[in-house]
């Protein structure tokens, strides 16, 4: 009948609901080729979890929806970088505790150019595999391989690390354990 056809419908349409609420707020996918195995500490930040805090804390105070906010907030995407669900921040043995670096993807190439550009960063080629872009001013060391990134804030003359880094990373596929990064995770 009519009526039972209405109910299959509000069902189908709340479980549909139910799923996309959790692909797109709980459900999360590590990419375990992000930190390489020479790595000697992680920090890891759940961005997802992060984001779904101020959702929630925005929805919960309906005072706060019609405000502006003042500063312009920038992010990832803006960057025509992938934004990940886990954002893993590593620091290679025997480095200084200050160098850290981490592994993202690129997006969007034409963003992502206009962003370096934008920013002042210099532009080299390092071989026949990677591009370097240094900016100066922000003391941040970038190189790119196909769409996969690697940022460090490591200065301009010691970016045989970085290189050395991004090799073990896209290259030789040298990557951290993926039961430990769980681990880590967990």
């Amino acid at each position: 009948t009519k009526k039972n056809l209405y109910r299959i419908a509000i069902l189908l349409v709340a479980i549909g609901s139910m799923a996309f609420l959790y692909w797109f707020g709980f459900h999360k996918n590590f990419d375990e080729k992000c930190v390489p195995r020479n790595a000697d500490a992680i920090a890891m930040v759940d961005l997802k979890k992060t984001r779904n805090h101020f959702v929630f804390s925005y929805l919960k105070n309906p005072s706060e929806w019609g405000t502006t906010p003042t500063k312009k907030k920038t992010a990832l995407s803006d960057f025509g970088i992938k934004t990940p669900d886990y954002l893993a921040f590593f620091h290679i043995e025997n480095q200084p505790i200050a160098q850290w670096f981490v592994s993202l993807k690129i997006k969007n190439e034409a963003a992502f150019e206009k962003a370096i550009i934008n920013s002042h960063f210099s532009k080299t080629k390092l071989n026949s595999h990677f591009i370097g872009y240094y900016s100066n001013c922000l003391g941040i060391y970038i190189i790119k391989f196909s769409n996969q990134i690697l940022v460090s804030n490591i200065a301009e003359k010691q970016k045989q690390i970085a290189i050395k880094t991004a090799e073990d990373l896209f290259l030789k596929n040298h990557f951290l354990d993926a039961k430990k990064t769980e681990k880590i995770i967990a």
